[in-house]
């Protein structure tokens, strides 16, 4: 793959030169003065560090102690909302564990279960493509994010940048999605080539597959997070909080309809995208160059990487190959964007829910 790598650049100038361009960008950045402006951007707010010390003041206390009589009184539903909530994450966890086992021990049912009966041919396309996409995206992203900057520097007020924060990553996604089919349909390729070939009467079950696997990947992904948590806390490292999370936090009652669309981009939309990209686009160029097992891993890895903080890289790797395992077997994408949704969600609902938990129990 190397070797193409340095084919490509050997033969397409106009692409070695953003790569430099892109490294020159990156490497400013790095500088001490790039290190003060991101420093200086990293200051948490007002609402970020009242939340915080209510978490941790929430964190010092036992279950027992939010959930005393007074405060069930207080919050009946808050509170069986949240236990409803805990136990299903519970179950579910025990529910994956479940679906490992049988399916590790019966080799045959995980095909009959996971592997679709027709699939249909995967469209190989040229590895150059991906690496032009890369290249552009990540051009488009440094241009994006400086046009951005001069925006916020001279025509909006303070207050906007979460606002443009997800602007950004609109923005961001969309123009992913056009180079993937711009380039697609100069290999005379459809866009349903990504994926989009569910089998007819079968929507359900690509769905229940998803969340099937979802469930499997559950017991894992929740394992490697615990164990960083545990590890952080031995350090003494609080990992930065998400861009979502300053977002819900901070503009809940500023900007409430900014939240309502992060929600929906967080559940759905940005799902979509990632895995028409990582799964539909980059896993099949992939695959056609190293294989199966070494697409898998790539792609998660480049998957993993894009994701906010290097803390989160490994749950977030495993849940990229449950993700390509998915695209694999099914060769549709209805299925990895099934589960990558239902988690999306669920995370983001057990946020809410715990944020209003500890907001009531020890008010901001």
């Amino acid at each position: 793959m190397l070797n193409r790598v340095f084919l490509f650049l050997k033969h397409e100038r106009v692409y070695l030169l953003l790569i430099v361009l892109i490294g020159v960008f990156y490497a400013a950045i790095m500088t001490e003065t790039g290190r003060k402006i991101r420093a200086s951007q990293a200051v948490p707010s007002q609402a970020m560090e009242e939340f915080k010390a209510a978490e941790r003041q929430f964190n010092e206390q036992s279950f027992s102690g939010w959930a005393s009589e007074e405060f069930r009184n207080q919050n009946p539903l808050l509170t069986r909302s949240f236990e409803f909530f805990t136990l299903f994450f519970l179950l579910a966890i025990v529910a994956g564990l479940g679906i490992d086992f049988i399916l590790l021990v019966r080799p045959s049912l995980r095909k009959k279960l996971l592997y679709r009966p027709d699939p249909p041919p995967v469209r190989e396309w040229p590895f150059s493509i991906l690496l032009r996409t890369v290249v552009l995206f990540i051009t488009w992203g440094i241009v994006l994010s400086v046009a951005i900057g001069l925006l916020e520097s001279f025509f909006l007020k303070t207050g906007s940048e979460n606002l443009l924060m997800i602007l950004h990553t609109l923005i961001l996604d969309v123009l992913g999605l056009i180079l993937v089919v711009y380039f697609l349909k100069k290999q005379g390729s459809s866009w349903r080539e990504l994926g989009f070939n569910i089998p007819q009467g079968k929507v359900f079950r690509e769905m229940g597959i998803g969340i099937t696997g979802y469930l499997g990947t559950l017991p894992l992904f929740v394992l490697v997070l615990m164990a960083l948590m545990y590890f952080s806390s031995l350090f003494s490292y609080e990992p930065p909080p998400h861009p979502l999370v300053n977002v819900f936090v901070e503009e809940e009652k500023r900007q409430p309809f900014l939240v309502i669309f992060s929600i929906l981009f967080g559940a759905v939309i940005g799902p979509v995208f990632e895995e028409i990209f990582f799964r539909g686009f980059c896993y099949p160029i992939l695959k056609g160059k190293i294989g199966k097992v070494g697409a898998m891993v790539v792609s998660s890895a480049f998957f993993a990487s894009i994701h906010h903080t290097g803390f989160v890289f490994w749950p977030i790797f495993i849940l990229g190959m449950a993700l390509a395992y998915l695209y694999e077997t099914r060769r549709s994408l209805l299925a990895p964007m099934t589960l990558h949704v239902v988690h999306n969600s669920l995370l983001i609902g057990y946020f809410f829910l715990a944020k209003q938990v500890i907001s009531s129990s020890h008010p901001l």
